[in-house]
């Protein structure tokens, strides 16, 4: 472990004013921040040794724009002197946060709110970077099971695994802490219209409470197929979300009693371009037509925001496809960026998918296992990478959600594609 580590956080306010559209729901819900359950926040973790580093930033929205996020880690760059490759910007994936990319139906971007949200997130960066002071860092992992279920089918895999990364200043005192785990925060629902970073503001408030003023960085795991288990039937929508929160955060206390220092290894940083394979054969023309059909017969029979809003949504589906790809030579593949950030003996592997547990599990098994974050949603948002089994059984993750991103499905076997790129990734950062 190198003598000269230096650490520093920041936290910035990204809470949308009244009126700016929540995303992460659908379809055309007209979701507009009425109140403000918690605010919503932005924070930064830096890391330096006395010749490279490393920045990190979470922040309370469903995920990111492509543009918009190589906007925010190019002026970072040129802020920081460090190279894009070792900035990542990664998101709690709230669905009670503004809309920041493009969703089908599911929120408009604000020009206004992205415009102060991308502000806000350099602001976060550069003051992270410029509290760097002499750190150490201790590291430790281990299960949680029961917090999070698998909602595509019962008894699928559940990645409940829980990493930490602890950071203390020089008089032993804790100042921050990044965790990794996996589940959805989508404790508040639909119906609900206030800012909220959902469970995850809970376990941020429920550590404080420990250690007041610590910084909480949340990076969410492979919960593409994963969302919090039901507690109590009497339980509010509050309290659940507290409940959640708390068995959190009683991990990361556990983890803070197992911690031991980090192992040696420095750091790095490395990101590429990765080929993504698209197949339109996952949803013909046909099969479109028939979705669009079924869906303004039910809300031919049953209209209301839901249905009005669903029939929407596969009309538009429908006419992009036929636009853009059906009979027009539609790509093979499009392109995503993967990011691996060594620090110490973690591999940190990020990238922009809400990725099923499986492909998780299988990009540690393929590389250094459980000192391997595999954390989604950064830098970019993909849509899904499901396993197998939901394109089989036609899941809303395979077939509905390129719809709502507007790029072409992924060939079945998606997973094992991005497990290998990934892997390889980690490995070679790591030789």
């Amino acid at each position: 472990m190198p003598s000269e580590w230096q650490a520093g956080f920041s936290q910035v306010d990204i809470t949308p004013w009244m009126g700016v559209e929540l995303s992460g729901y659908g379809f055309y819900l007209g979701r507009r921040t009425s109140d403000v359950h918690s605010r919503l926040l932005a924070q930064g973790a830096a890391f330096r040794t006395d010749d490279s580093g490393v920045l990190i930033i979470s922040a309370d929205v469903l995920g990111y724009d492509r543009d918009s996020a190589n906007r925010v880690r190019t002026a970072l760059s040129q802020a920081t002197g460090l190279p894009v490759s070792a900035i990542a910007l990664c998101a709690t994936h709230t669905h009670c946060g503004p809309a920041t990319f493009f969703l089908r139906g599911c929120g408009e971007v604000s020009p206004e709110y992205l415009s102060f949200f991308e502000h806000r997130l350099i602001q976060a960066g550069v003051l992270a970077w410029q509290r760097l002071r002499p750190a150490t860092l201790y590291a430790a992992h281990g299960r949680l099971p029961g917090v999070a279920f698998n909602r595509t089918r019962q008894g699928g895999p559940v990645d409940d695994l829980q990493q930490c990364l602890f950071v203390c200043d020089d008089s032993g005192d804790l100042m921050g802490i990044l965790t990794r785990f996996s589940c959805h925060a989508v404790v508040f629902r639909n119906t609900h219209t206030h800012a909220s970073p959902d469970w995850v503001g809970e376990m941020r408030t429920c550590l404080r409470s420990k250690w007041p003023g610590l910084a909480v960085l949340f990076l969410q795991g492979a919960c593409g197929d994963l969302n919090p288990a039901p507690l109590l039937p009497s339980m509010s929508y509050e309290q659940w979300a507290e409940g959640v929160g708390h068995i959190v955060a009683g991990g990361v206390m556990q983890l803070w009693a197992r911690r031991r220092p980090l192992g040696e290894g420095g750091l790095s940083s490395l990101s590429r371009m990765v080929s993504l394979p698209a197949d339109l054969g996952v949803m013909t023309e046909e099969q479109l037509k028939d979705a669009v059909q079924k869906a303004e017969e039910a809300y031919r029979k049953n209209p209301s925001v839901f249905t009005q809003g669903a029939h929407r949504f596969w009309s538009e589906y429908l006419a992009q496809w036929q636009r853009d790809y059906y009979g027009k030579g539609a790509p093979d593949a499009w392109s995503g960026e993967i990011q691996c950030l060594r620090i110490g003996h973690l591999s940190m592997l990020f990238h922009g998918a809400e990725m099923f547990s499986a492909v998780a599990q299988e990009i540690r098994d393929q590389s250094f296992g459980d000192d391997v974050w595999v954390v989604g949603y950064t830098n970019d948002f993909w849509g899904y990478i499901p396993d197998p089994v939901d394109f089989e059984r036609r899941g809303y993750a395979a077939v509905t959600v390129p719809g709502m991103t507007g790029r072409p499905h992924f060939v079945p076997d998606i997973g094992a594609v991005v497990a290998h790129e990934a892997a390889a990734l980690v490995r070679e950062v790591k030789s």
